[in-house]
């Protein structure tokens, strides 16, 4: 369910968003007939935090042409955790200005067109 940043309070920092037991129905359904004892257990709660996806599925990992010296680490895509230590070499890499240990190129932020930031566009996604 797309959530605008502009929709979100000022102090979202580390927040949740309310349960939504509606969303996930439809998997925990699944994972009840692949686990059955989950349909007796039963759940008492569930964490719906934001995530940011892009429009093609990979992360942004580059810096912007403008503003000057802005390095994107973002849009993981729910990998973030899995991700960091990567993105963490990279992105240090970039910034010192070294050599890069992996070619990233197809994370570069810039390989987006303007309309696909447009909330029609990402909605729509």
């Amino acid at each position: 369910i797309p959530v605008e940043a502009e929709d979100l309070p000022g102090d979202f920092s580390f927040a949740l968003l309310d349960e939504d037991w509606e969303q996930i129905a439809p998997n925990l359904e699944i994972l009840q007939r692949r686990f059955p004892l989950l349909a007796t257990t039963g759940i008492r709660a569930h964490v719906n935090g934001p995530e940011s996806f892009t429009p093609d599925g990979n992360m942004l990992l580059g810096e912007l042409d403008e503003p000057s010296g802005l390095h994107l680490a973002c849009g993981m895509n729910s990998n973030g955790i899995a991700l960091a230590a990567g993105v963490g070499l990279l992105t240090a890499e970039r910034v010192l200005g070294r050599p890069s240990s992996l070619d990233a190129t197809r994370l570069d932020p810039r390989r987006f067109a303007g309309f696909q930031g447009g909330r029609r566009y990402r909605h729509a996604r």
